[in-house]
């Protein structure tokens, strides 16, 4: 027959299980510990940690809570719970409990940082960074602390101070550069595709910018912002950025189709500045990558047409509307 001290026994073995992933088996050894020895909050805190692991954040909670009360003078049910507010997204109630961490406990790297996290989840970017400056005071090697920081500014549109944390925490981990590429470019990717449909277009040219900073050699960044100038009706520029691109990209690095339709915008930049004849040379680049772009034919007929150029037009027409072009 087990007795209370053999709690102890149980409780290694739960840790054990749960280092080795067998979660399951580590929360059946936690469960057999609690019976024996129900005042154990160390019980309670490690089979919280696995619950976090699982995903089962009420049921963490619990067990942390638990342990705050079994144990108020130690910080690891306040920890624990507020790293389950964190998975439950309930930032308000992590702000409180690693505000609490700090305040009773003293301040570290791990709450600042954490409290950081909490506050960028709601949207509290300059609070954040505050939190996150402070995690890095206290250990400047601390690459999460400036990615987090990164994407704190980045959220907050400060772009130059986004791309020079990128640069820090490239330096700090310069193993895992793809992923925080990655990473950040997903995050532009959603603010370009945000702007644009909120028709804010200077933001959106914006994003390009940071992305061309990332990557000088990415040419849809430079497609898209040339698409940006075009709505804008800054023509130069478009033609400039589709210049680029289609330098960048003249033949397997970009799509066919996306090639045919830098050359069909740019034409239709160069015919608003009425530069005709580059405008029938895109054209006619973008029927030589697309050669079903029914458009291009017709606007290269029309410019055909102002030129003088009468039966190229009317070919041109002709072909437009064999391959289904509609007014």
């Amino acid at each position: 027959m087990m007795k209370p001290e053999d709690a102890r026994v149980l409780l290694n073995q739960g840790i054990d299980y749960a280092i080795r992933g067998g979660h399951d088996r580590a929360i059946a050894e936690f469960d057999a510990a609690i019976t024996l020895d129900p005042g154990n909050a160390m019980v309670y805190l490690e089979r919280g940690t696995v619950y976090i692991d699982q995903g089962e954040y009420d049921r963490a909670i619990d067990d942390f809570n638990a342990a705050a009360r079994l144990k108020p003078e130690h910080s690891g049910g306040i920890w624990g719970r507020g790293r389950a507010y964190l998975g439950k997204r309930e930032w308000g109630r992590a702000v409180t409990d690693f505000a609490t961490i700090i305040q009773c406990w003293g301040a570290d790297t791990n709450a600042y940082y954490n409290r950081g996290l909490a506050y960028f989840g709601l949207r509290e970017y300059d609070r954040a960074i505050s939190d996150f400056d402070a995690a890095i005071a206290r250990n400047p090697n601390d690459a999460e602390s400036h990615y987090q920081r990164m994407c704190a500014y980045f959220e907050k549109g400060e772009y130059a101070r986004a791309i020079a944390g990128f640069a820090d925490v490239v330096r700090l981990n310069p193993l895992d550069i793809d992923t925080y590429r990655v990473s950040l470019r997903r995050f532009i990717s959603v603010e370009f595709e945000t702007a644009m449909l909120e028709r804010e277009y200077e933001r959106a040219v914006a994003c390009c910018n940071v992305t061309i900073q990332l990557d000088s050699s990415d040419a849809k960044a430079y497609s898209d912002r040339a698409w940006v100038h075009g709505i804008r009706r800054d023509y130069d520029c478009a033609i400039a950025d589709h210049g680029v691109a289609i330098m960048l990209n003249p033949s397997n690095a970009m799509s066919y189709l996306e090639l045919a339709e830098a050359h069909y915008y740019r034409g239709l930049a160069r015919r608003q500045l009425f530069d005709l004849e580059g405008s029938v040379a895109d054209f006619t680049e973008a029927i030589k990558y697309d050669r079903y772009c029914a458009s291009a034919y017709m606007q290269r007929a029309i410019i055909h047409y102002c030129l003088g150029n009468h039966e190229l037009a009317t070919a041109d027409a002709a072909k437009a509307r064999e391959i289904g072009f509609r007014p």
